[in-house]
């Protein structure tokens, strides 16, 4: 088992930045690269289906062979379309949001009493509502924007990590490094 401070860890950490930078720098490439998990994720939820189905599941039906067939095209649509699908992603996603505002507003609107924050959260509801609204409108802007918050978040858990690993040798004085015993 290795330690916390291991080389290992540090070196993933490095690399984990190194990502965190390229994606920051194509933050586009990083949203394809979400794009292509997704489909992934289809496709492997697709197979999954089919396998219970065809395992003879007593909980599977020919509903979970129509939606294993879903979940393959969906996978195929994104995988065969990278950067549309990235922005259909980020338009469901805006979507999503303009919903949930709307949702926000209406009941705050419904349930204003003096006893709640209902203000604040009508002011939230607008606020999601407009910027589901432009997310929808503007889907490029969002793909870029979750490439340059992936990237950022790869740096920050890189930063955290490194700093987690010079604590550690300075807790253990550098005395167990990947299992062995630090000679420097």
């Amino acid at each position: 088992m290795q330690s916390k401070g291991s080389i290992t860890n540090l070196c993933g950490y490095i690399l984990l930045m190194a990502g965190g930078v390229a994606a920051v720098l194509s933050p586009t490439l990083a949203s394809l690269g979400i794009a292509v998990l997704v489909g992934a994720a289809l496709l492997l939820s697709g197979a999954l289906r089919f396998g219970y189905y065809l395992g003879g599941s007593p909980s599977s039906s020919g509903w979970d062979v129509l939606q294993g067939i879903l979940d393959m095209i969906a996978a195929l649509a994104i995988n065969l379309n990278f950067l549309p699908s990235a922005q259909a992603l980020s338009v469901l996603l805006g979507a999503c949001v303009t919903v949930k505002g709307l949702i926000t507003v209406f009941l705050c609107v419904r349930r204003r009493s003096r006893a709640q924050p209902w203000r604040a959260a009508t002011a939230w509801g607008i606020l999601s509502l407009l910027l589901g609204l432009l997310m929808v409108a503007y889907p490029f802007a969002v793909v870029l924007g979750v490439g340059i918050l992936l990237g950022i978040h790869m740096i920050m858990v890189g930063i955290l990590g490194i700093a987690h690993f010079i604590q550690d040798r300075k807790v253990t004085g550098g005395t167990y490094i990947d299992g062995h015993e630090d000679t420097h």
